[in-house]
């Protein structure tokens, strides 16, 4: 007997096995209708840091060339790990012509560690990072050169469609980007996490006037003297911008310049109640809908939160739909409810015990 099931009905079945990878791949070979929603080729990565170890990208390199090959256009995601200056390293560019069949990436995520006897700009500019020009989301992850500049800009100018940027860590020296490394138009989400690329990516994006197109922007380890960029950078990004997630440094945000935020994340952990209280004050007349906090444990427990309670409430601001306390309280989740009972009380009190992505 034979009965058909409404595609949304097989979806959530498809959904609810998880992560049963061996249960998806038989349900994957039923029909090219289920592949999809499987999402067993959603996420590629190849690598080459395992020293002498290529299988990885010469696999994928036959999978690739097989006329049989059936999972081309459901890859969303690329994720390179690579040691440049290896021999092996060298498969990565002879995929590459292969790789343009990957209509359907997205996201390219870089890992690289970049042997000192290499050539910078070669790696920066190869045929590889070519491969993907309908990119929409770049990430770099891990960067490692120390001996000579690089062309970080360059490669980011590689990628016309880009509208999300993250740079996660990266150490070295940046080259200066030549006067025509224009920005792509459509970025408009900006993501620097533990690295040291704020202040060099911010002075690019200042130079060629592109903030006012930055919608969202993450800053995570602020250097003393990236301060005076970041200053200039924040007015120039004005009232175009709607999420923002920071690691407090006293001084150097003016919330007033930004009155169209939406989200606001900031990391408090060296904040006393004083400072604590007037930077909440400043978001007085935001249309903010999230707020989060990332507050250390020991402070949480030593602060009065009544004034921070009372002015949080639905009054003052009307769109606020979460609060939401990022920290650690395993010993005695039920705190904060008594801490914020006001709140807690309109529904809008939340808490995380780890770190807080949400941008």
């Amino acid at each position: 007997m034979t009965f058909d099931l409404p595609q949304e009905l097989i979806e959530e079945i498809l959904d609810r096995l998880g992560g049963d990878f061996r249960a998806l791949r038989t349900c994957s070979l039923v029909c090219s209708a289920w592949v999809p929603r499987c999402n067993l080729f959603k996420s590629v990565t190849l690598h080459t840091l395992a020293m002498g170890d290529t299988s990885n990208v010469l696999s994928f390199r036959d999978l690739l060339q097989s006329p049989c090959c059936t999972f081309l256009r459901h890859v969303r995601s690329f994720h390179s790990l690579r040691r440049f200056g290896d021999p092996d390293d060298c498969h990565f560019e002879q995929i590459s012509t292969d790789l343009r069949r990957l209509s359907g990436v997205v996201e390219l995520k870089m890992s690289a560690h970049i042997d000192g006897d290499a050539t910078a700009d070669s790696f920066f500019t190869t045929g590889f990072f070519r491969s993907f020009p309908q990119v929409t989301h770049l990430v770099l992850d891990y960067i490692l050169l120390r001996e000579q500049p690089m062309p970080v800009i360059n490669l980011i100018c590689l990628f016309p469609a880009l509208p999300k940027l993250r740079v996660l860590y990266f150490t070295g020296i940046w080259a200066d980007p030549p006067v025509s490394a224009f920005p792509p138009r459509s970025l408009r989400i900006v993501l620097l996490d533990w690295s040291l690329a704020c202040g060099r990516i911010l002075a690019w994006l200042l130079t060629f006037n592109h903030l006012p197109n930055v919608e969202s922007l993450r800053l995570h380890f602020l250097k003393p003297a990236d301060v005076p960029t970041v200053r200039a950078a924040m007015k120039q990004i004005g009232g175009a911008l709607r999420h923002l997630e920071i690691k407090h440094s006293e001084g150097v945000f003016d919330f007033s310049l930004h009155p169209k935020l939406q989200t606001l994340a900031i990391h408090t952990w060296d904040l006393g109640l004083d400072e604590l209280l007037i930077l909440i004050h400043s978001l007085a007349g935001l249309p903010l809908q999230r707020l989060s906090l990332n507050v250390d444990r020991t402070l949480l427990r030593i602060f009065n939160w009544t004034p921070v309670d009372v002015f949080l409430s639905p009054p003052r601001f009307p769109l606020l739909r979460t609060v939401r306390f990022v920290c650690s309280l395993h010993d005695d989740p039920e705190f904060l409810r008594r801490a914020l009972p006001l709140l807690e009380a309109s529904g809008r009190l939340q808490s995380e015990q780890d770190p807080l992505i949400m941008l």
